[in-house]
């Protein structure tokens, strides 16, 4: 697959906040705004709540590592907080576009993506015309702890506040294992452009994707980006990481970024 290091945000997709899925842009590519919703400020989200993900911190035991990881994620928390909403809408338009843009969405059949929450780059946009182009796509399903599967789902509207109050599907029929899933948008507290990722510390997105081959993505806001986050061995590093100013191919991605 040829990827570019980097993939300007396109205005492909400059209306962001369309009401419904009956609006196509002119390049095919449809635009959808949160299940129709106006977004709520991220001011209004303190910094220690940051939606139904920031539920799953605090989990991953003590130690020295574990301890640095929630002094990070701490401290990433109160960053993001200080974010503007003018701020968050135009780079999720641009991170949307670069997606979409993407040569490793376009040569995906199917794609595995996280339904955002306050403060996380939005997916609804991705999910909406990733569905319109009849792509097979499977969001998170959390179950136990810390397992997780891909249910696929056929219309947004299937997906209710779930574990951690996060939106996931009522009911599937479908499921996949992530290696059979061509590209997976992970989403994060923090990442680095080497691919290093910082999640919530459950634990479902290392031990989901663990061993997988497929292309891996985190989509971060460049405000978000930092080198300082420790990885351990159970830790699953990014082969790409996409901000508003585009993809990031990470040193030890996916040979099919190569």
């Amino acid at each position: 697959m040829n990827l570019p290091h980097t993939i300007e945000g396109s205005d492909a997709c400059s209306s962001s906040r369309l009401q419904s899925f009956d609006t196509v842009v002119p390049d095919g590519i449809l635009c959808y705004n949160s299940i129709g919703k106006k977004r709520k400020n991220r001011e209004s989200y303190p910094a220690d709540e940051g939606g139904g993900r920031a539920m799953a911190a605090n989990r991953e035991g003590s130690g020295a590592l574990a301890d640095i990881k929630r002094n990070l994620r701490e401290a990433m928390g109160q960053r993001c907080a200080e974010m503007k909403d003018a701020y968050c809408r135009a780079a999720d338009e641009s991170i949307r576009s670069a997606v979409l843009l993407s040569d490793a969405y376009r040569a995906a059949e199917s794609l595995f993506v996280y339904v955002s929450m306050p403060g996380e780059p939005d997916t609804r946009g991705i999910l909406a015309a990733a569905l319109w182009a009849g792509k097979r796509v499977y969001v998170p399903k959390c179950m136990a702890r810390p397992v997780m599967l891909a249910a696929r789902i056929s219309d947004v509207n299937e997906l209710a506040p779930g574990a951690m109050s996060i939106p996931e599907p009522l009911r599937w029929e479908e499921t996949a294992a992530p290696g059979e899933i061509d590209l997976i948008l992970a989403p994060c507290v923090a990442a680095s452009r080497r691919g290093a990722r910082l999640g919530h510390g459950g634990g479902y997105y290392d031990a989901f994707l663990r061993g997988c081959r497929s292309v891996k993505a985190c989509l971060c806001y460049e405000w978000m980006l930092t080198e300082d986050i420790p990885m351990s061995a159970q830790d699953v590093w990014m082969d790409a990481v996409v901000t508003e100013k585009g993809w990031t191919r990470c040193a030890s991605g996916n040979e099919s970024l190569r």
